[in-house]
């Protein structure tokens, strides 16, 4: 998946997904949740290519790390727990949307009910509901 577009009618396929840019820079794409907003692929370009940045469980993350050597630590991103693909087609298009649907569905609202239940558990305090 070498294309922008492409990657972006991907995602918005996913259900309740849209296209943000929060940043002063067009470069960056970010496709959200609905129900969550939360982001769940980057989209930008970097040294002249595509990259994307996907959340994945840390151990898929560091066996996708070790299988391509385009897929990287997070760029501007928690390293533990999201990815940099870049997408030179080294990594197989079936792959990158099975990445991206992976972090789709760990950005979703189950995703924050965890960690406030996790927070709760440990006496932290969170926003009110």
């Amino acid at each position: 998946m070498k294309s922008k577009k492409a990657l972006i009618d991907y995602c918005l396929s996913l259900p309740g997904a849209y296209e943000d840019h929060p940043f002063a820079e067009d470069d960056w794409t970010v496709m959200r949740r609905a129900e969550t907003t939360r982001g769940f692929a980057w989209i930008f370009h970097r040294g002249g290519k595509l990259w994307v940045n996907v959340k994945l469980p840390p151990d898929l993350a560091l066996d996708i790390r070790a299988s391509y050597s385009s897929a990287l630590p997070g760029y501007h991103m928690n390293k533990t727990h999201w990815t940099s693909l870049i997408l030179d087609g080294s990594i197989p298009d079936a792959l990158v949307k099975d990445l991206v649907a992976e972090s789709y569905a760990l950005c979703g609202a189950k995703a924050g009910k965890a960690k406030k239940a996790k927070k709760a558990k440990k006496g932290e305090e969170g926003p009110p509901d």
